[in-house]
C-alpha cells in the first residue's frame, strides 16, 4: 500500500502549481556556461531513494519537459558520449505534519435572563494536517570535468493530478520554474 502512495504521490511531483513551488539554485560562479552546446540526460541513473526512479510515467515527463526547455534555451541534444553537459533529474517525497491550535474563550458575564453571575469557559482545539512535500532535483555536470557545475531544486506539497495531460502540465511547470534560472545571469 505504501508503495503505491509514493507512486500516486509522485506522478505528479505536482507541486501544487508553479506559484507554491519554493524554487533554489546553485552554481559554479567560475563556470562560462555560454562555452556550452549540448546535452544528454543521463536517464539510467541509480540515485538512492530516487522517487521517480519508481515510476516511468512520470520519470519521462520530467525528463521530457527538461529536454524541451533545454532545447529552448539553444542547447541541443546528443548522445551522452558526445554531450558537453549531463543532467541528472531525481525527486523525494516525504510527509509532512502541520500542527495548527486554536483557543476560544469567553470572560465572567453578570445578568442574563436570571440575573446572577457565570464563570465564562475556555476551549482548545488542535487541528493536525498530513501533507506529503515533494522536492524535484536537477543537478547538470560538465560532462568532460565530471563536476557538477549548475543546480536547481524545487519544493512543494504534492497533489494527486486527475490525468495524464494534467501531470504532464504540472510537470512542466515545475521543470520550467526550476530552470529559469540556468544558465545563470
Amino acid at each position: 500500500m505504501r508503495f503505491h502512495i509514493i507512486i500516486a504521490a509522485v506522478a505528479a511531483i505536482v507541486l501544487v502549481g508553479c506559484s507554491s513551488v519554493d524554487v533554489h539554485s546553485d552554481y559554479d560562479p567560475s563556470t562560462d556556461f555560454l562555452r556550452y552546446r549540448t546535452f544528454a540526460i543521463k536517464k539510467d541513473a541509480k540515485i538512492p531513494g530516487d522517487a521517480l526512479a519508481e515510476n516511468n510515467f512520470t520519470q519521462d515527463r520530467v525528463f521530457a519537459a527538461i529536454e524541451s526547455i533545454l532545447m529552448q534555451k539553444g542547447l541541443k541534444v546528443v548522445a551522452p558520449d558526445k554531450a558537453e553537459l549531463i543532467v541528472l533529474s531525481y525527486a523525494g517525497v516525504e510527509e509532512r505534519v502541520n500542527l495548527s491550535t486554536y483557543g476560544y474563550s469567553a470572560g465572567p458575564y453578570w445578568g442574563g435572563y436570571y440575573g446572577g453571575y457565570g464563570g465564562g469557559y475556555s476551549s482548545t482545539q488542535t487541528v493536525v494536517n498530513r501533507y506529503k512535500e515533494g522536492t524535484l532535483h536537477i543537478d547538470i555536470l560538465d560532462a568532460e570535468k565530471k563536476a557538477l557545475v549548475w543546480k536547481g531544486s524545487g519544493t512543494g506539497v504534492v497533489e494527486q493530478a486527475h490525468s495524464p495531460k494534467e501531470r504532464e502540465q504540472i510537470i512542466g511547470e515545475a521543470v520550467l520554474e526550476i530552470l529559469d534560472e540556468f544558465p545563470p545571469h
